[in-house]
């Protein structure tokens, strides 16, 4: 078989896998059934106000059209390349058009999603930004680079398959040095750490500074780096409110567990103890549904600087 049949016959199973993402962008959230929320998830979905699901749903759609169209993208580029290598210049001229009208549909599809959702988001009440704000679970990890006490940049697409925690810090918070002096977050961080669990904090008070994060890293001895987000962008993208407050996020970049440590504010608690963290950690190790996914928050609110969070 010469190499202009076998790029024409591998372009062709290409257009077909692309017209799945195609029909991906032209779908809404109205025009399909809502997701069920998994076991442990956010709530039973009478606790959770429709617009808010469909947003998910849609923000959910977009992260998915956006990384399926650039493998797609890539690997049809990659064909072309190949072509022009082979001199097969009528396959090579056909993929460069196919890429240019795949890539107008993409865009067009792309920003029909993002029309739907921003009209969505700016219907919200009140009521139903706080549930978006504090319920994550089940959504994609927002992205983030920021920096580390040595200046360095960590993003969370450095840890991709893998478990991660990220744990909001406030040396100011009385709740946060309550379990930074007791070792509690730096322990489970020990305990999991052979586990494929990487473990971040995040400091995303007014001024905070890298110098000061490692301060503190170095006087409670943490395992772990404080990273820098003292313009709060992180903190409003996950809806963060309280510190400590807790996201892990699984394996496949998507919220299985936000809110508290555990039930034990400053160690005050009516029956047995309960660290959500590590029970949840636990159960994604073992190939297991999330049973507590979301608790609230407890601890000093966080302060940001710029416009307090809506």
């Amino acid at each position: 078989m010469n190499g202009r049949l076998v790029v024409r016959l591998v372009t062709v199973g290409l257009v077909i896998g692309w017209m799945g993402v195609a029909c991906l962008g032209q779908q809404t959230a109205g025009e399909r059934p809502l997701l069920v929320p998994r076991p442990g998830g956010v709530g039973r979905p009478d606790q959770i106000p429709l617009r808010v699901q469909r947003i998910s749903e849609l923000e959910a759609s977009i992260a998915q059209l956006k990384a399926e169209h650039k493998a797609l993208a890539d690997e049809l580029q990659a064909i072309a390349d190949l072509a022009v290598q082979e001199k097969a210049k009528k396959a090579t001229e056909r993929i460069k058009r196919l890429i240019e009208t795949k890539q107008k549909e993409f865009e067009t599809g792309l920003a029909d999603l993002e029309r739907k959702l921003n009209g969505l988001k700016r219907t919200l009440s009140d009521a139903e930004k706080k549930v978006k704000r504090e319920n994550r679970v089940g959504t994609p990890a927002p992205m983030f680079g920021l920096k580390d006490p040595a200046g360095k940049t960590v993003s969370l697409s450095d840890y991709k398959g893998k478990i991660v925690v990220m744990e909001w810090a406030n040396p100011d918070c009385p709740f946060w040095r309550y379990h930074a002096e007791r070792k509690t977050m730096a322990n489970l961080a020990a305990q999991y750490k052979d586990k494929a669990v990487v473990w971040l904090a995040i400091n995303s008070t007014a001024g905070a500074t890298t110098d000061a994060n490692k301060k503190v890293v170095d006087r409670y001895k943490l395992p772990y780096p404080i990273l820098e987000d003292s313009s709060g962008r992180s903190a409003r993208d996950y809806g963060v409110t309280h510190t400590p407050q807790i996201f892990v996020i699984g394996a496949k970049g998507t919220i299985v567990y936000s809110g508290a440590i555990d039930n034990s504010p400053m160690g005050k608690v009516l029956g047995q103890v309960i660290n959500y963290v590590d029970k949840a950690l636990s159960e994604v190790l073992e190939g297991k549904p999330v049973t507590t996914a979301h608790t609230d928050p407890y601890g000093s609110p966080v302060r940001f600087s710029g416009p307090s969070q809506r």
